[in-house]
């Protein structure tokens, strides 16, 4: 069996194992697109992420929490977590006038509860970039590398795209690796592998051909 055929088997077994996960287990998404709570404090004073982390710990012990400044100026934070109770907000809050001498009240504070998030709602937006891409992909592929011949340039551009974001798909649903709209940059990062390991074969492919052609010219030269 020759280097070629076994990866193409590893990646069809990868592939199938994957499909079976996603259909099985589904993928491994952070709570973030999940049903969650979050509060949004306005500290009118920039402040340091790992003081809040520093907190958080303290208040949501054993919780996951996701802390993101708000604004340029970062003088507002979000805090979410999976469940934010009332003890907990009074805590947090009381917890971070002493750390930052704000005077916030805990009954103008309000834990908002946040939907859970499918991640077809944030792969969808971007699908018809990926087409659009693809199609531009497609033309200059099939232009600039016109004597591999157009139809089997074609058919090999769009299907090492659709191979590569399935196999990225299916490693990501097998090493249950934490999703949410980082599943976006995952996809675009994929395809651009893919593209740049297309050019490239297609490059290698052309050299070698036009390095065949020479010999034939030469043998032609030599004969005559």
């Amino acid at each position: 069996m020759n280097k070629n055929k076994t990866i193409t088997i590893v990646v069809a077994l990868i592939i199938i194992l994957g499909i079976i996960i996603t259909l099985t287990s589904g993928f491994n998404v952070n709570f973030m697109t999940k049903k969650h709570e979050q509060i949004l404090l306005n500290l009118e004073k920039q402040f340091n992420v790992s003081d809040i982390r520093d907190i958080t710990n303290e208040i949501f012990n054993g919780q996951e929490v996701q802390i993101e400044p708000v604004e340029v100026i970062e003088e507002q934070v979000m805090i979410s977590t999976n469940k934010i109770t009332d003890e907990q907000k009074n805590n947090l809050v009381k917890k971070i006038n002493e750390k930052y001498g704000t005077e916030l009240k805990a009954e103008e504070v309000k834990a908002e509860s946040v939907p859970k998030t499918k991640l077809r709602d944030y792969i969808i937006p971007h699908i018809w970039e990926m087409i659009f891409a693809t199609i531009l992909v497609v033309v200059y592929e099939c232009i600039k590398y016109k004597k591999l011949k157009v139809l089997k340039t074609l058919v090999q551009t769009i299907l090492g795209i659709v191979i590569v974001q399935l196999l990225t798909f299916s490693i990501v649903a097998i090493t249950r690796i934490p999703v949410g709209n980082n599943i976006v940059s995952i996809m675009f990062v994929a395809y651009i592998v893919s593209v740049f390991g297309l050019t490239t074969m297609f490059e290698n492919k052309l050299q070698k051909l036009k390095l065949e052609e020479g010999k034939k010219k030469k043998n032609a030269i030599e004969v005559k």
